[in-house]
C-alpha cells in the first residue's frame, strides 16, 4: 500500500489517499510501481498528485527524499526540496534540514517525572515576542484542553460525544 497526496494550485495538500498494491501495478511489467500509482491517480483523479510515505518509513518502493515526510492536509508541498512541510506554527519558529519547526528556544529538558502529571510546557509566542529570552511556560493540562477547545468551539461535552462515537 502507498500513499498520494492532492496538491492545489498553490502546492498546499488537500487530499491524502492509499492506494492498494493492485492500483499500482503497472500492467506492463506487472510489478508495484510507486511512478505508476502517481501516473494512475493522475489519470483517475482530478489535480495534480504526489506520493507520500506513510510514518517517514523508508520502503523498498520509494527512495529517502520521498520519505522525508509523511503528507497531512494543509501541509505545503516544496518542489525543490520535494519535501511536504506543515503549516508555520508560531512566526518565531524556523524550518530545519529535516523540515520540521523549532522554536528560537528549546524546549526545557526535564524528565517527565520531574513535571507534574497535570502539567506539561507549551510555547507562549506572545511571551517571546515580549521577552526573547522566554517562551516556554509550564501550563495546566486541563485548563490548556478547555482553552484549545474553546478556540475549536467546542466545550467538554462536546469533546465526550465525540469521543463516544
Amino acid at each position: 500500500m502507498n500513499h498520494y497526496a492532492k496538491i492545489d494550485d498553490n502546492n498546499i495538500v488537500v487530499q491524502v489517499i492509499a492506494l492498494t498494491d493492485q492500483k499500482i501495478t503497472n500492467p506492463e511489467t506487472n510489478e508495484v510501481d510507486v511512478s505508476y500509482g502517481k501516473t494512475f491517480c493522475n489519470e483517475n483523479y482530478s489535480g495534480r498528485w504526489i506520493d507520500t510515505c506513510v510514518l517517514n518509513i523508508v520502503h523498498d518502493e520509494c527512495t529517502l527524499e520521498q520519505c522525508r515526510k509523511y503528507a497531512r492536509i494543509g501541509d505545503t508541498y516544496d518542489e525543490a526540496q520535494d519535501a511536504f512541510i506543515p503549516p508555520q506554527p508560531y512566526p518565531s519558529w524556523t524550518l530545519n534540514d529535516h523540515f520540521e519547526w523549532e522554536p528560537p528556544i528549546a524546549a526545557p529538558n526535564v524528565e517527565r517525572s520531574e513535571v507534574p502529571a497535570d502539567k506539561s510546557y507549551e510555547w507562549d509566542e506572545d511571551a517571546y515576542q515580549a521577552d526573547n529570552t522566554t517562551g516556554w511556560k509550564q501550563v495546566d493540562l486541563v485548563t490548556s484542553a478547555e482553552v484549545k477547545l474553546e478556540a475549536l468551539g467546542l466545550t467538554k461535552e462536546d469533546l465526550k460525544e465525540l469521543l463516544s462515537m
